[in-house]
C-alpha cells in the first residue's frame, strides 16, 4: 500500500511539473520589461498581438530556434526574428517571416498591429482562411501570403487597405470571385493572385490595369496564368532560316511553315477552346 501511495505521489509530481512547463510556454512574455520597456503601452499591445499569432501556429518553425532572435521572454521584442520596431513610432512596422517553416492558421489579431507597413508570410505552410481582421492594417503597403495552403475566398475587406502597393496571394488554394472591393486599391502597383488559385471571373474595374485578359477583349483565352506569356500582342512572327555549310540541313521556308502549323496551331486552339485558329 505504501508503494502504491509513493507511485501516486510521484505521478502527481510529474503531472504538476508537466503542467507548469506547458503554462510557461503559453504565458505571454509581453508583461516583462525585458521584452517591452516600461511606458511603451502601444508596443506592449503589439507584443500581445504577435504572441497570439505565435500561439495559434501548429509549427512555429524558426521562431523557436534558440538564439538572439528567439520569440519569448528572454529576448527584447525589437530583436524577435522577423520583427522590426520603428525608431520614430516605437511600434512594430514590419513582420517579415518568409521561408520560416510556419504552419497553422493566421491569427486575425495581427490586425491590431496598426503601424504595420509590411506583412510577408510567404513560402510557409499556413492554412485556413485569410483573416478579415487584416483589413485593420490601414498603413500596410506590402501583403505577401503567396506559396502557402490558404483556402476560401479572398476577403473583400482587403479593399480597405488603401495604402497597399503590393498584394501577393499566388500559389494557394483560394477560390470564388475576385471581390469588387479590391477595386478601391488605387495605389496598387503589383497584383499576383491567379497562379497553383481557382478564382472566377474578371478583375473589378478599379483593377483593370492588372487584367490578364486586357489584350484579349473578346475573352478568347481560357487560361489566365499563361495568357501574358503567349498573347500580349498581335505581331507577326519573323522566321529566320539557317543552314549548314554543307547545305544538307532540310529546313526551308515551306518546311518551317508546316512545322509551325503542326506544333503551334494545336496549342493555341487548345488554349482558346478552339476559338483561335492561328496560321
Amino acid at each position: 500500500m505504501a508503494v502504491g501511495r509513493a507511485a501516486l505521489a510521484a505521478a502527481s509530481a510529474i503531472l504538476f511539473l508537466w503542467a507548469g512547463s506547458a503554462s510557461a510556454q503559453t504565458e505571454s512574455p509581453c508583461r516583462s520589461e525585458a521584452v517591452v520597456p516600461a511606458g511603451q503601452d502601444g508596443l506592449r499591445a503589439d507584443c500581445h498581438a504577435l504572441w497570439d499569432f505565435y500561439l495559434r501556429l501548429d509549427d512555429r518553425g524558426t521562431l523557436d530556434d534558440v538564439g538572439p532572435g528567439q520569440w519569448g521572454p528572454d529576448t527584447a521584442l525589437s530583436s524577435w526574428r522577423g520583427v522590426t520596431v520603428g525608431t520614430a513610432s516605437g511600434r512594430v512596422t514590419d513582420l517579415n517571416l518568409p521561408h520560416s517553416g510556419l504552419s497553422g492558421r493566421i491569427s486575425g489579431e495581427l490586425g491590431r498591429l496598426t503601424n504595420l507597413i509590411s506583412l510577408d508570410l510567404a513560402y510557409n505552410n499556413l492554412s485556413g482562411l485569410i483573416p478579415s481582421g487584416l483589413s485593420k492594417l490601414s498603413n500596410l503597403s506590402w501583403l505577401g501570403l503567396d506559396s502557402n495552403n490558404l483556402s476560401g475566398n479572398i476577403p473583400g475587406e482587403l479593399g480597405w487597405l488603401t495604402n497597399l502597393t503590393m498584394l501577393h496571394l499566388n500559389d494557394n488554394d483560394l477560390s470564388g470571385p475576385v471581390p469588387s472591393e479590391l477595386g478601391r486599391l488605387a495605389k496598387l502597383v503589383e497584383l499576383n493572385i491567379y497562379v497553383g488559385n481557382r478564382l472566377e471571373g474578371r478583375l473589378p474595374p478599379g483593377l483593370s490595369r492588372f487584367d490578364p485578359y486586357q489584350s484579349d477583349p473578346l475573352g478568347l483565352i481560357a487560361y489566365a496564368e499563361v495568357h501574358r506569356e503567349f498573347t500580349l500582342s498581335d505581331e507577326v512572327w519573323d522566321v529566320w532560316l539557317c543552314d549548314t555549310p554543307s547545305g544538307r540541313l532540310d529546313l526551308g521556308l515551306n518546311n518551317t511553315v508546316v512545322s509551325l502549323n503542326r506544333e503551334v496551331t494545336p496549342y493555341f486552339r487548345w488554349l482558346s477552346n478552339s476559338r483561335y485558329q492561328p496560321r
